[in-house]
């Protein structure tokens, strides 16, 4: 990996999780404070381990490597998204289910923010189109973007389209084409978003169930369903890791869509299985449950 690509990623890192979590940051609770902190730890992670595998392979000199580290910590903390009296890095190698709250928050909040499941049911495949309405974490969403949003999403956009660029001369780099995807997503530019995703899954990036849901869910948004190969993909990522909880949503929403209550009922119960019980999320899995009990009369 050339070090011009990695300073445009990195750029687009920053930016792309500065403008996804800028509504969060607008008078939040204590709770959803800590809740923005964990995510952007779990990313933050996410970043480092893929600078760990450069150096590992080689693609990155100890020098770049140190540099970029230290850019990316100082980037996150001049952001406002973390504390700076707070340890950026992590001690050790990332743990899934240690930041098991961090987890939850990526259920909820972030891919959740790009397919508009999250409204006030959750149910319905109508949502995967009523982009304009508001929910707890878009509580701007019918209003529209501020002028700070819409600064931030353009220079999210002159990032991806550089990145972009870089990867028309390199289409080798895998994650790269994960990174655009992504911030296309949260662009909310589903179709483009989508042929990100098609660039990395035909260089084999087929074994990560995090990529897999992801390309699910632009999908879903891009076509206006989860049937099809949306629903293929997040079996596949449940083959991979059964427990994954991003999975387990995607398939019990997957399951009500098309009016298997009794599987959806089976993969939101799994869910609770896996989210801390006193969370947010588990409190939305417990309503949805209960509105399948209202339909079926199955307890």
């Amino acid at each position: 990996m050339q070090i011009t690509f990695f300073i445009i990623a990195l750029g687009l890192c920053v930016g792309a999780l500065a403008f996804v979590l800028y509504p969060f940051l607008r008078n939040p609770s204590q709770a959803r404070l800590r809740a923005r902190r964990e995510v952007n730890a779990e990313i933050h992670r996410d970043r480092l381990a893929e600078l760990d595998h450069d150096l590992t392979q080689g693609t990155l000199t100890r020098e770049q490597y140190d540099e970029a580290v230290a850019d990316l910590d100082r980037e996150l903390v001049e952001s406002g998204a973390v504390d700076p009296d707070a340890p950026v890095r992590a001690a050790g190698p990332i743990q899934r289910r240690v930041t098991l709250a961090a987890t939850v928050a990526t259920v909820v909040a972030v891919p959740l923010l790009a397919m508009g499941l999250y409204n006030s049911v959750g149910f319905g495949e109508e949502a995967l189109t009523a982009n304009q309405t508001a929910s707890p974490e878009r509580p701007d969403a019918a209003g529209g973007r501020s002028e700070h949003d819409e600064t931030d999403a353009a220079e999210v956009r002159r990032l991806a389209d550089q990145l972009r660029e870089r990867l028309e001369e390199e289409p080798g780099e895998v994650r790269g084409w994960i990174l655009l995807a992504r911030t296309l997503m949260a662009l909310e530019d589903y179709e483009q978003s989508v042929e990100a995703f098609e660039e990395a899954y035909a260089r084999g990036a087929d074994s990560e169930p995090q990529f897999l849901l992801l390309y699910a869910e632009a999908l879903g948004e891009a076509g206006g369903t989860l049937r099809g190969r949306p629903q293929q993909l997040i079996d596949q990522a449940l083959e991979l890791d059964p427990e994954d909880p991003r999975g387990l949503w995607l398939a019990g929403n997957a399951a009500y869509y098309r009016g298997d209550y009794e599987a959806a009922r089976e993969y939101w119960q799994h869910l609770l299985g896996v989210l801390p019980e006193d969370s947010d999320a588990a409190a939305v899995v417990r309503s949805n449950l209960d509105t399948v009990a209202e339909i079926t009369g199955m307890d």
